[in-house]
């Protein structure tokens, strides 16, 4: 079984009991005589229900029969829809969409096989408008589904929110965000809007958008400008020659660019796996050392400004006369001037930056002018906002490629919430245009305004997508909370995308309980395939089961089990049971029996007939 099978049957399960606890005006639905009373009373079952009727129509006990709902000033009336019905359910349905008047055509008949099985109530206006739907499908099976989980949900029958559950069910996220970066990639005409959608979408998918492509766009980008603060930086951390001057490192890295990104505009520029092993830098830089080492001279940029520009005010005016006049500093100078260096700025620099200072600290005038070069771009603020700057590009894909895999996952789930727009309607009810503007769904939305093709082929179709994840993303009762979302997997190195269900008590304030709550994880790994895992959350008791057809893991889960117990503990849940269990026994864990509403007295009436 599948675990797009598995997700389709958890999520319908409970849906269809909570469907079944109300009728309204207008529905229709099956219903069978189990006893006949005195005084033209009888009990009849409805889906899971169980009633006392008013007969006002000639029935016979121990027989199926369709009703319409109707109202009434007291009590509400069931109307019988055509004859007792037959053992052929092709027939049944036939007869009842003649009834009322509609074409029974193969796919109506299939769509009211499927609902009357399944006990769900529906009305004549839902029926029409989702054989309207049925009838532009291409997919008969799938469209029909949809549709089923429309009714069950109590959503409008629309064309709109069909496309959106339709396109959600069909296809995966990253599908979709990908076949969209591929056609705005392709596009010659790049606007700024295309380019950071591109860079958007491929910070939620590409496994490539590493470090090395910041790094990339970034140098491509400062050289564009003619701006000197990240070479500066580079040189004053060793990480390029401090010989380089600014001529030959843009000569160099426009034609790198020109071999390898020829006519991609910068921010279009992503790397293949390929390139991310072999693709060398200019100037032989190793971009996994650029981050790291840059970082640590942002950290401590606060006292390193200060300390550099004390130090340029107190000798600055010594080593240009000396530079001017080719000699060295007076003695005293260099010597107050290497004291100076050696307490209040060494300290602050980490090992290979104290090495060049070091290595500068000769009284020469090569050297004393290479030094100052080095403390105006320590003192310089340009120089760590450039360093933020291209922090924040590669932070995000950085941390994926060097934290543990739960913080990989929450990285991802944190980008997914804050980027996709699942908050757009929100935000635009709301009036904040700035946390709207940000999101995917925004910018695809303006997109549309200005494109044709199949780039807007492509944008309609991730807007449906994030419609349908926004449908499904919460569903709320008094007590009860139920939320759903999908991950981008292949930037985690899974073979497909993850799906998250969660559902809990409440709290006041409006959130899961995790005291009490159940997280599904529905997850296609790369050496284990599919596996759904169930953690069931009981007064911070963690019961964890594993579904995996590969049984061989419940040798590992020993293994990782105490790892799991600390963990939790560190969180203040402690572990109860880990169970392995085969992946075809998902779907025989069964949501609670529905609620039956029995009457042994006898004595109301809940529906007139």
């Amino acid at each position: 079984m599948s675990i797009q099978d598995v997700v389709s049957k958890r999520l319908s399960g409970a849906q269809v009991n909570h469907a079944q606890s109300f009728l309204k005006p207008g529905q229709i639905v099956q219903g069978k005589i189990v006893k006949l009373f005195p005084n033209n009373k009888a009990q009849i079952h409805i889906g899971s229900q169980k009633m006392i009727a008013q007969l006002e129509a000639s029935l016979s006990i121990g027989e199926n029969y369709h009703f319409q709902v109707k109202t009434n000033t007291d009590v509400t009336q069931l109307k019988v829809i055509g004859e007792q019905l037959k053992d052929n359910t092709t027939d049944n349905m036939q007869k009842l969409l003649q009834e009322l008047g509609m074409k029974a055509t193969k796919a109506a008949i299939s769509l009211m096989e499927q609902l009357m099985r399944d006990k769900i109530p529906f009305d004549t206006e839902q029926l029409i408008k989702a054989f309207q739907l049925l009838e532009g499908a291409a997919n008969k099976a799938q469209a029909q589904s949809v549709v089923k989980d429309m009714i069950i949900h109590k959503l409008p029958v629309t064309d709109s929110i069909f496309q959106a559950l339709y396109t959600k069910t069909t296809s995966e996220f990253s599908d979709q965000l990908n076949k969209l970066l591929l056609q705005l990639k392709q596009d010659a005409n790049q606007t700024p809007l295309k380019q950071t959608l591109i860079e958007r979408l491929a910070s939620l998918t590409e496994h490539n958008h590493s470090n090395k492509s910041a790094l990339i766009k970034h140098i491509l980008t400062e050289i564009g400008s003619n701006q000197i603060y990240f070479l500066e930086a580079a040189k004053t951390t060793e990480l390029v020659d401090k010989r380089v001057n600014f001529s030959s490192w843009k000569t160099e890295w426009q034609g790198f660019a020109k071999n390898n990104f020829e006519n991609v505009p910068v921010q279009a520029i992503t790397l293949t796996n390929q390139q991310l092993t072999s693709l060398v830098l200019p100037f032989e830089m190793i971009s996994s050392e650029v981050l790291p080492t840059l970082s640590k001279l942002a950290e401590n940029k606060g006292i390193l400004m200060i300390q550099a520009q004390v130090l340029i005010q107190q000798f600055s005016s010594a080593i240009n006369t000396a530079s001017i006049h080719q000699i060295p500093l007076a003695t005293e100078d260099f010597s107050q001037l290497k004291l100076q260096i050696e307490k209040s700025l060494l300290p602050f620099l980490f090992d290979r930056q104290q090495q060049l200072v070091n290595t500068l600290l000769q009284n020469n005038p090569t050297s004393l002018n290479q030094l100052q070069t080095m403390l105006k771009t320590l003192s310089n603020k340009q120089t760590y906002a450039q360093l933020e700057q291209l922090g924040k590009s590669a932070n995000h894909a950085d941390n994926l490629l060097v934290t543990k895999p739960h913080d990989q996952f929450l990285l991802q789930l944190k980008q997914v919430l804050q980027t996709t727009g699942l908050a757009h309607e929100f935000y635009v009810a709301n009036d904040l245009p700035e946390q709207q503007s940000a999101t995917i769904k925004s910018m695809v939305l303006q997109l549309l305004q200005h494109s044709g093709g199949q780039i807007n082929d492509r944008a309609q179709q991730l807007i449906h997508y994030i419609n349908g994840m926004h449908i499904h993303s919460v569903n709320e009762s008094t007590n009860l909370l139920q939320a759903s979302i999908q991950i981008p997997g292949e930037k985690l190195a899974l073979n497909k995308d993850i799906q998250l269900e969660f559902e809990g008590k409440k709290t006041e304030s409006g959130k899961i309980d995790p005291a009490y709550c159940r997280i599904l994880f529905y997850l296609d790994l790369t050496n284990l395939k599919e596996t759904v895992i169930d953690m069931n959350i009981q007064k911070r008791a963690v019961a964890i089961t594993v579904f995996n057809d590969n049984m061989p893991i419940l040798d590992h889960s020993h293994e990782l089990k105490r790892v799991l117990k600390d963990g939790l503990h560190a969180l203040d849940f402690y572990l109860s049971t880990i169970t392995v269990k085969p992946l075809k026994q998902v779907d025989m864990e069964k949501e609670t029996a529905p609620r039956k509403i029995e009457n042994n007295s006898y004595q109301g009436v809940d529906y007139r007939i």
